[in-house]
Order: structure tokens, then sequence, then C-alpha cells
């Protein structure tokens, strides 16, 4: 069994890719001044049942992949590898996060090296959160953190963003009550995570919120809802979120959608109504209130 690999470039547009083989994750890695591409690398060696790897690259070309897998001594757990562009290495795994099958894991850099993996997880009493890990670049990992609610219903693919300095903002859908809820946390460099934000409660269908930064330190989250796409802003002056705006009309139900913020600030959606590919533009200050 293998899963469909995953691409991210660097500063200088050198390439890792990777993905699941087996029971393995495997990277390879792309340089562009030699133009040739590394021998395939398992990363996870020592730990089986291997799944939903994600990657992510520094400016300094250094790299952290995570992803799910089993051990026979630490059971199920969300691992983590780093590389090191230096010495042109991949170290060995260790274990960032909670037991008892994590899932849906994501990793990201910021502007000074350091990381923040986040991921979903469900305990044996059937509750149900996100955690989030912080890797620093003295020091390594630190210890989980739950930055959500526990609630008897499953969190959804949380995303995160990075801003230039290094605030980072989560966003994911959860399940409870019958409805899907969206939930947002901030990591701030001064004053560490705030406090659980409920953006929108009570949507029927199973939601992929998706999260970027403007240039002044915004933040943006998108979905859809009922045929129609809104968005919402974290005014990163007040510390606050704004309400709610519409920001598009859609012919079919959209799951999915690509979100990205030019550099003067331009919110463009991408994503698929049926055969047809669609897009919208508006600018990031239009959610302000």
């Amino acid at each position: 069994e293998s899963s469909p690999p995953k691409v991210i470039f660097d500063t200088f547009n050198n390439a890792f890719v990777i993905w699941q083989k087996g029971q393995g994750i495997y990277t390879t890695y792309y340089n562009k001044e030699n133009k040739s591409w590394s021998v395939a690398q398992c990363i996870s060696i020592g730990y089986t049942a291997a799944r939903d790897p994600h990657i992510s690259i520094n400016n300094s070309g250094d790299a952290i992949a995570v992803w799910v897998g089993y051990n026979d001594s630490l059971g199920y757990a969300l691992y983590a590898n780093h590389y090191s562009k230096n010495i042109n290495i991949w170290g060995s795994p260790i274990k960032i996060g909670t037991s008892n099958i994590p899932y849906y894991p994501q990793v990201a850099f910021d502007p000074n090296g350091n990381a923040i993996a986040v991921w979903c997880h469900c305990s044996t009493d059937g509750n149900c959160s996100t955690y989030v890990n912080r890797y620093i670049t003295s020091s390594g990992w630190e210890s989980p953190r739950l930055i959500g609610e526990k609630y008897v219903g499953s969190p959804y693919k949380p995303q995160i963003s990075i801003d230039k300095v290094g605030n980072a903002m989560i966003a994911w859908s959860q399940h409870y009550n019958g409805r899907y809820h969206i939930y947002a946390n901030k990591f701030s460099l001064n004053s560490d995570w705030g406090s659980l934000f409920r953006i929108k409660k009570d949507l029927l269908y199973k939601q992929i919120p998706r999260v970027a930064y403007d240039s002044k330190g915004n933040a943006i989250v998108v979905w859809c809802e009922n045929y129609k796409i809104y968005a919402s802003l974290y005014n990163s002056i007040n510390n606050a979120w704004c309400t709610s705006k519409l920001v598009h009309i859609v012919n079919s139900y959209i799951k999915d959608f690509k979100l990205v913020i030019d550099p003067n600030d331009n919110v463009i959606l991408l994503w698929a109504d049926g055969t047809n590919i669609c897009v919208c533009r508006f600018l990031c200050s239009s959610l302000l209130n």
C-alpha cells in the first residue's frame, strides 16, 4: 500500500518528496544545482504501520517530517524526523505526540527555523481533540499541548499557517452533537497559545477550513456552508475575530479548496466545481469590521 506523494520546495527551488510505501515513510531530494534526485530513503526505520506523512522546509533548507507510526514498546504515536542540509543527513525518528492512534498530522516552520506540528487525537474514553508540539532550534521538541476542547466527536484535518514573525494560527472542524463546528487557536511569540475560539457552529457537513496570514499579521479562515463561501479575519491590532462574511456563492457543495494571499493582500480561492475549475479574489481588508 502506498499514499499519494507530497512535494514541497525550499526558497532555492530544491525539493523534497515524501510518501508512504508499505509500512514505511520515504523521501527523496531534488538538488536544483546538480539537477539530480537522491536515492529514496526510508526515514521511519524502527516503526511500522507508518502513514499520513507531512513535511516542511525552512529558509535554510532543513526539513522536518511527521507521520503516524507504531512501535512495539511505544504503540501508536506521532513521530518526527529532522533533516539537516549542512550535513545532508536525516536523523533518527522521535516520538513527539500522544499515543492511541493520532491522525491528520501537519508541520510548518516559522521564519526563525522553529516549527509547529499539529494533529488530531482520540483517547481511550472516546474524547477527541487537537494537539500541538513546538520544535525549537536550540533545544528540540517540547511536550504535546492540548489546544482544543475534548468532545465525543472527531476533529478533522487541522490546518496551520505561520506569519512572517513566527505567530501561528490553527483552524479545524470538529463533529459534536450531530453538527460540525469550526475552531481556531493562535500561538503568539509573546504570550504562548491563546484561548480556543469557535468561528462557526452547527454546520451540516464536514469541512477543511483553510487558513493563511496576510502581510499585516491578520489571519484569514475560509470555509463553505450551504453553497456559499464564508471568511473570517483575525485582526492582529485588536487581537479579535471579525464577524464572518459571505465572499462567494457556488453551484455545488465544496469540501475543500486552496487558499493563497498574495503580497498585496489579495485573497485568492481555487476549487473544483463539477468539471470546472473556479477562482475568486477579494481583499483582506474587505473582511474588517
